[in-house]
């Protein structure tokens, strides 16, 4: 078996070895990106109250929506430190149904909308699972 070389070491650009390096900022911009974020944890740590409250402040203030799954566990908290969102209950999970539920959030104006949970999409009755 051959040996490889020994790793040649080269000496760094006198600015980057230098303290005083100029660094760039620069103002930070969403660019009209919107947040999709995905909570996990185990079941009674606190998803659905985490979710609302990133939703309200995300909102900034507005009322939001809730695609509820959970069989209600969002409502629980309806009012709860100003918190102020509408709820459309869903049952049945086929992912076809979460893209036009999501479209009439959007077409209603809802800022943020909170999925509690996506999961149902995946392993519920007529989600993906069901499907193949």
């Amino acid at each position: 078996m051959s040996q490889l070389p020994p790793p040649v070491r080269t000496a760094r650009p006198a600015a980057q070895n230098s303290n005083t390096q100029q660094f760039a900022f620069r103002p930070a911009s969403k660019a009209g990106r919107k947040a999709r974020l995905s909570i996990q944890g185990m079941s009674g740590s606190g998803k659905t109250w985490t979710g609302l409250s990133i939703a309200q402040g995300l909102s900034r203030g507005e009322k939001f929506a809730v695609i509820d799954t959970e069989k209600g566990a969002a409502s629980l908290y309806a009012g709860h430190r100003g918190i102020q969102f509408d709820s459309c209950p869903m049952d049945r999970y086929d992912p076809r149904d979460l893209i036009r539920v999501l479209d009439s959030a959007a077409q209603a104006g809802y800022p943020t909308v909170f999925v509690d949970s996506l999961s149902h999409f995946w392993k519920g009755t007529d989600g993906t699972l069901d499907q193949v």
